[in-house]
């Protein structure tokens, strides 16, 4: 009869593909060729009977393993829809096809046209998988294939997918704790690649949307319990994991900082930069992190100030200051890099205290710094900067000749010479004249030492000092042009604008 007849088949099929796996793998060409003749003719005999479901199933898994993408396509189409099957064979298949995609992609001959056909694939049979997946059916395969098809999406750019999908399937997985996971020997790792599957998932969200609010809040939402996660382990490198996720975060927020274009948009960003950064400094007690935050914060806020948004910037540096600070004394004892992390710090603080406008703290600071090494060519910057900085706020004259002329006497006790510790605009242009390595650290301390004359003289109303900035700007335009690139041409030439019409 048919029916004795398809019986038979269910048999011989189950033979061919216990003896197939039962056999080493370079000894499967008998069973294989069997096996693939076999699941053809149940197919083609009887489709849409449970017998042909099942042949299909078996040569799908089989080409899946085999890589023969092609051919579990095929078989996999005569999969009867309703099978409870197809959703773990569906899953698979966009698994392995992902997994396909992924390794061709950093192949140098990889092609275009045949990458993105892979990628579609492979979230066509990852997206049916998820489709048929409930509660009740809901394995690790599965789980696993919810979470690679947000990846996947995410790579093809369909960001509001990638989001919708993490939150019904992967990200719902884990909240509700469900046993497909919790009973898995993977679930722990699982629990943690979502989490940090869903804070890259909101962050590319945020860059889509204007409700920038909203985003960071979920991303903070999927950091607190995979930092607590962490941090509760004994695994002392899962402490570095949870400070890699963090920088990772903060990283991503400081790219999207910087490609907005108007003052408005960075200076609402910052703020809610500001809030995560706040929460690191918080919640972390490792004082490398910490003092990477106040880095952070310090680079967003000179940022902002360049713009002149320094009603923004100006709590931003104080937060740095604030973050330094902590951080000095959680302290690096330990750390081999303990001496150049305190350097670091310090002048990072006399940057956020320059910022903050408390110059004289800034200053106090630098001159500690150079204290123990004059020669730090980026402090003696950092110095003269700052003086000129105080002289521009308290309209000092004095401020303007420490600027440039340096400050603070100091004997050398091999030599029994004085010299100034800061060496000031006019110190750092001798030092770095004709020097081919510093020759930008030349052009700014010669523009800012011509600058400082300049806004001297207009204090001072002193037309000898406004005509001997034009005479320096002139000359300096003259003699160095060559060396200039653009952007110090166009910036002595803004300046000697300037000088020309005030020297009227």
């Amino acid at each position: 009869t048919i029916q004795g007849a398809r019986q038979a088949m269910t048999w011989m099929l189950q033979s061919y593909t216990r003896l197939h796996d039962q056999a080493d793998k370079d000894e499967r060409s008998f069973e294989r060729e069997r096996l693939n003749r076999s699941c053809a003719s149940v197919v083609d005999r009887w489709p849409g009977s449970d017998q042909a479901g099942s042949a299909a199933n078996i040569m799908t898994k089989l080409s899946t393993n085999e890589n023969d993408f092609a051919t579990a396509a095929e078989y996999f189409s005569k999969v009867p829809k309703q099978a409870s099957y197809r959703a773990s064979l569906a899953s698979r298949l966009g698994q392995r096809l992902w997994f396909d995609y992924k390794t061709k992609t950093k192949e140098q001959t990889a092609n275009q046209e045949t990458l993105s056909k892979i990628m579609a694939d492979a979230r066509r049979y990852l997206e049916i998988g998820s489709q048929d997946t409930t509660a009740d059916n809901l394995t690790y395969e599965l789980a696993y294939g919810s979470r690679l098809l947000v990846d996947a999406h995410l790579e093809s750019g369909a960001v509001d997918q990638a989001v919708e999908q993490l939150e019904s399937g992967a990200l719902d997985f884990v909240k509700q704790k469900h046993p497909a996971i919790t009973k898995s020997s993977l679930g722990k790792v699982f629990n943690r690649e979502t989490y940090k599957l869903a804070i890259k998932t909101y962050l590319a969200a945020m860059r889509k949307n204007e409700d920038k609010q909203t985003w960071i809040d979920k991303v903070r939402g999927a950091l607190a319990p995979l930092r607590d996660e962490l941090n509760a382990s004994n695994d002392p490198k899962d402490r570095q994991r949870v400070t890699g996720i963090e920088r990772y975060i903060a990283q991503e927020l400081k790219k999207q900082f910087e490609q907005f274009e108007s003052i408005a948009d960075k200076s609402n960003f910052a703020r809610i930069l500001a809030t995560f950064m706040g929460s690191i400094e918080k919640d972390s007690t490792d004082a490398t992190t910490v003092l990477w935050s106040g880095e952070t914060l310090l680079g967003v806020a000179e940022g902002l100030s360049l713009l002149g948004a320094d009603d923004v910037a100006k709590p931003l540096f104080q937060q740095a200051e604030s973050a330094l600070n902590r951080a000095e004394a959680l302290g690096f004892a330990g750390d081999p890099r303990e001496e150049a992390m305190q350097v670091k710090l310090s002048r990072q603080r006399a940057l956020s205290q320059r910022g903050a406008g408390k110059f004289e703290a800034a200053i106090d600071q630098l001159k500690t710094i150079l204290k123990a090494n004059p020669m730090s060519l980026q402090v003696q910057v950092d110095a003269a900067d700052t003086l000129h900085l105080w002289a521009k706020s308290s309209k000092r004259s004095k401020g303007y000749a420490e600027a440039m002329m340096g400050m603070e006497k100091v004997r050398n006790p091999k030599t029994k010479k004085t010299s100034n510790l800061i060496w000031g605009w006019r110190g750092l242009v001798k030092a770095t004249q004709g020097s081919p390595k510093y020759v930008d650290t030349y052009f700014h301390s010669m523009y800012h030492l011509i600058e400082s004359r300049f806004e001297y003289g207009l204090l001072e109303n002193s037309s000898k000092a406004i005509k001997s900035s034009l005479n320096d700007v002139n000359r300096t335009i003259t003699q160095s042009e060559k060396k200039m690139d653009e952007v110090w041409k166009q910036k002595f030439a803004k300046l000697r604008e300037r000088i020309v019409a005030n020297s009227k």
